[in-house]
This record gives C-alpha cells, sequence and structure tokens, in this order.
C-alpha cells in the first residue's frame, strides 16, 4: 500500500469513522463520567465489530483500572497484545500496571520492547535505564548506551541515568565478574557521557579505590575540574583516595573535618563506621552510626549492612 494511500483511508477514518471507533468513542464517554458498567459494554461490543479489537481491549482494561480489577486488566491488555503484538497503548498499559504491582521482571521486558518499537521517548529510555539495574540486566546497557550516543535529543535527566546505570554496571563487572578490562570500558563511557562531570568522577573513583584499584582511581581523580575542588564530591573523593594512608584516629578526624566544613556525605559515614566495627571501636563507631541515621533516615538499612548498632548499656 502506498504512503498516499495510507494516509487518504487514516483521514477518511477520521473524518467518518466505522462503527468500531464510534463504539470506543461513545465508551470513552461514559468512562469519563464514571458509568463503569455501561463503558464496559460499549467496549465489549467494540470487541465484535473488529478482527483485531487491540484498542478495545485497552479501554475495557480501563475500567478494570479504575475498579482496581488489575488481574482482570492485565488480562485484557495481554488479549490486546496478542492481536497486535505491539500495541503502544496496551504495551505501556501493561507496564504502567506491573510497576504498580511491583513486578519488576515482567515491566523491564515489557519497556524494553516498547523501547525497541518507540525509541524516540528519551523519558522511556530513562525508565528502561533504572529497570534493568533494578533487575540486573546488565548486559543490556552497553546497548542503551550505544542507542544513547545515536540519540539527537538527549536530556540532562536522561544523561544522568545513563552515566549513573554505566558506573552500576563497571561496579558489576568489576566485583562480582572481576572483569576488570570490561569495568574499566563502562567507567570510561560513563565519564565521556557525563562530559567529567565530579558527581561522576567521584563514583568512579569510589568504586576503584573501595576495590583496591587506586592508580586507577587517581587517574579519574585527577580529571576533577579545578573549580569543583570545594564541592561534596571531590571532598568524597579525595577522602576516599587518602582512607589507605590514615591511621584509624586520623581517619576520624578527616571525617570530623568534613563533616564540620558542611561536606557530609553517606559515604563519609559509611566508610568511618566499616572502619571503626572492624577494628570494635563499637561506641565511636555507634556515634557515626546516630549521626547518620539522624542525617540519613532512609538509609539506615544500608547503614545496618556495616555492622548492628552497639547496644545501649543496661
Amino acid at each position: 500500500m502506498s504512503l498516499r494511500k495510507k494516509i487518504l483511508e487514516a483521514a477518511q477514518e477520521k473524518l467518518f469513522p466505522g462503527d468500531y471507533k464510534k463504539k470506543i468513542e461513545e465508551g470513552k464517554r461514559w468512562l469519563a463520567e464514571g458509568e463503569y458498567d455501561v463503558a464496559e459494554e460499549c467496549f465489549e461490543m467494540a470487541m465484535k465489530l473488529d478482527p483485531k479489537p487491540a484498542l478495545a481491549h485497552f479501554y475495557h482494561a480501563q475500567v478494570h483500572i479504575m475498579r482496581e480489577q488489575h488481574p482482570i486488566a492485565q488480562t485484557d491488555y495481554v488479549k490486546g497484545l496478542e492481536f497486535v503484538r505491539i500495541h503502544y497503548k496496551c504495551l505501556v498499559g501493561l507496564y504502567d500496571l506491573m510497576i504498580e504491582r511491583e513486578m519488576y521482571a515482567e515491566a523491564y521486558s515489557i519497556v524494553k520492547k516498547i523501547a525497541r518499537f518507540f525509541p524516540s521517548n528519551p523519558r522511556r529510555l530513562a525508565e528502561v535505564l533504572k529497570l534493568a539495574v533494578r533487575t540486573e540486566n546488565f548486559n543490556d546497557i552497553e546497548g542503551f548506551y550505544l542507542h544513547y550516543t545515536e540519540m539527537e535529543n538527549r536530556s540532562e535527566e536522561l544523561g544522568k541515568h545513563m552515566c549513573a546505570a554505566l558506573v552500576v554496571c563497571g561496579r558489576y563487572y568489576l566485583v562480582r565478574k572481576k572483569n576488570k578490562p570490561r569495568a574499566m570500558e563502562l567507567f570510561e563511557k560513563a565519564a565521556i557521557a557525563g562530559k567529567w562531570q565530579p558527581r561522576v568522577l567521584r563514583e568512579i573513583v569510589v568504586t576503584l579505590a573501595e576495590n583496591g584499584i587506586a592508580d586507577k582511581a587517581g587517574v579519574y581523580f585527577n580529571r576533577f575540574p579545578f573549580e569543583s575542588v570545594k564541592s561534596v564530591d571531590y571532598a568524597v573523593a579525595e577522602f576516599v583516595m587518602a582512607k589507605g594512608d590514615l591511621s584509624i584516629n586520623q581517619l576520624v578526624e578527616r571525617a570530623r573535618n568534613v563533616i564540620k566544613a558542611g561536606k557530609a556525605d553517606p559515604v563519609i559515614y559509611r566508610i568511618v563506621i566499616g572502619e571503626l566495627r572492624k577494628l570494635k571501636m563499637m561506641v565511636d563507631a555507634d556515634t557515626f552510626y546516630q549521626e547518620a541515621i539522624r542525617k540519613y533516615p532512609s538509609l539506615q538499612r544500608e547503614f545496618d549492612k556495616i555492622g548492628k548498632a552497639a547496644p545501649d548499656p543496661v
């Protein structure tokens, strides 16, 4: 079919919609008015008027969403996709429902398909990246990076998600896969994608230094721009780089100075608490622990993983 013919047919359908579209529009009006039973009947009638009623199934699912009947809505979305494999509305509806139900692996497989067939949406790619990390689909991230480099309109927010995903992916290959060359490639891509921003450099330095690769950490530390030397990111990176050369007393003093200078950061607390607990200096560790969870209550579970706080004296 020629492009001209397709355009003419689309215009004809818009101007003179068939019974299928008319019944869906009627159902949508009832749905907007909260008349769910009537809307449901309209969409069920529409299903009988088209050989591939994916759109009718989508709106039928919306009725069940409004009723909070999520499993039934899920069935509708799936049926719609059986008729039209890449029906955008059904894919997005199913993805949103999987997120709502915290079914992240399923959500990832859906949003990955959306990004593949509808690739021009930067917000959607950001969602793909977050879910790829959350579901540990690290092998996919380099492919997304290639797609990212080819995009003409790359938002700053998407850039942040891309850098974060590359750093996490690099950490995965470094720590869990013991594949240092692959990890270093990913860190370099992250630094380039992040345009050598202090936040990205700091994450790379911390990861490398904490895994005993001080020479490579030093390379990235030296790339901090001069104007960032008073930033929290620089202070954290500098603290991590100095850690190996300091006694525990010097480390505690350095941490206190950084915090007093208004450059407190969870990484500082995590390192100090961990080192103090290794040396069984539980009272000092607990002082930092209590301060940390006051400052960062949402990170208490992370601080607890380092070791539980010292018990209260009897």
